[in-house]
């Protein structure tokens, strides 16, 4: 009997409402859990965001740290980076010069020691067998070689482009140990100028001589 009552149409439109009513509020739901979902998303990203943050960090350091050494390159060489140059350049001082003959005689380099050399030095004691030769055959300047240690005690400028610098030599052998015999030190004069001749080391400082102490020949 129920199925064959008739519903007034009041009663259709206020069910039709109730429905529409109910489908309203799942919408609404359905709409309130995707924002939660987006504020829950940065929470998700961070740890990787952190990762990225990090990553460049690490970059900008390392560029400006990569700057900062091409930057510290145009700069004049540290004292121990001089010591090792190969042949007369600008940037080297004096005593830089000297540094780098005494640091190749004192690992049997005489080729490296002949390079410093001014352009009259060569002349005379040229070429690189007779140099090598007067220094391992003279008993004075062979002590040069493989020296223990070795020290600039002082510098003198002679004139506006040249200059006297006395070094003391420790021989090979010698020892620091107490009581032990050490081979007596030696005194030398280095005597550099600027090279004043046209060619790869003009204005370059470079050896005009090596004079031992007096006292010791």
């Amino acid at each position: 009997q129920l199925l064959g009552t008739v519903i007034p149409p009041t009663e259709r439109m206020r069910g039709l409402a109730l429905v529409a009513l109910l489908a309203s509020a799942a919408s609404s739901a359905v709409a309130f859990s995707v924002p939660g979902s987006r504020r829950r998303a940065p929470v998700q990203r961070r740890p990787s965001d952190g990762r990225v943050a990090a990553v460049m960090m690490a970059e900008s350091s390392s560029s400006s740290s990569s700057s900062s050494s091409s930057s510290s390159s145009e700069h004049d060489l540290e004292p121990a980076d001089a010591a090792m140059a190969t042949r007369p350049a600008p940037q080297l001082s004096a005593q830089d010069v000297v540094r780098c003959q005494l640091t190749a005689l004192q690992r049997g380099d005489v080729f490296r020691c002949f390079k410093f050399a001014s352009p009259s030095n060569k002349r005379a004691t040229g070429p690189l067998d007779n140099f090598e030769r007067m220094i391992k055959e003279n008993q004075v300047y062979n002590k040069l070689l493989y020296a223990a240690s070795f020290e600039i005690t002082s510098a003198l400028q002679l004139e506006e482009n040249k200059w006297r610098c006395r070094v003391r030599i420790k021989p090979a052998g010698s020892s620091a140990a107490p009581f032990a015999v050490a081979a007596p030190n030696l005194d030398f004069s280095w005597y550099v100028s600027k090279c004043r001749e046209e060619g790869a080391y003009l204005d370059c400082w470079v050896v005009d001589a090596v004079m031992p102490e007096m006292q010791q020949l």
